[in-house]
């Protein structure tokens, strides 16, 4: 996989990017560019959740914010292309889900 494609079908967590919380019946706004801010352009990723739903998230060298159903396949373009794993919180990675887009999101994690 190339690293424009995992880009193109991941959400990008731009500020106000609206979230739902499920269990909450809640839909609130993310904000993730502190967190990009901190890694000055560093390309980093993370991944978090419950066993078997796993979730992705990434910042590229511009500082954008991405998150994807993470696989094995995924995070090597991330190593490939010079990514390295850092601790930071990785959204939609307990429960809730993006806004827009529900039913792909929660399709998608049945990879």
């Amino acid at each position: 996989m190339q690293l424009e494609e995992l880009k193109r079908i991941s959400v990008q967590a731009t500020p106000g990017t609206k979230v739902y919380w499920p269990k909450e019946d809640r839909i609130g706004a993310l904000d993730m560019s502190r967190i990009a801010a901190k890694f000055g352009g560093h390309p980093v990723y993370n991944y978090g959740g419950k066993r078997n739903h796993k979730t992705l998230a990434f910042i590229d060298e511009n500082s954008n914010f991405y998150v994807v159903p993470c696989t094995s396949e995924r995070i090597n373009t991330l190593i490939e292309n010079g990514f390295t794993r850092e601790d930071f919180y990785v959204p939609f990675s307990h429960g809730d889900i993006p806004f827009d887009g529900q039913e792909l999101w929660l399709a998608s994690t049945k990879l």
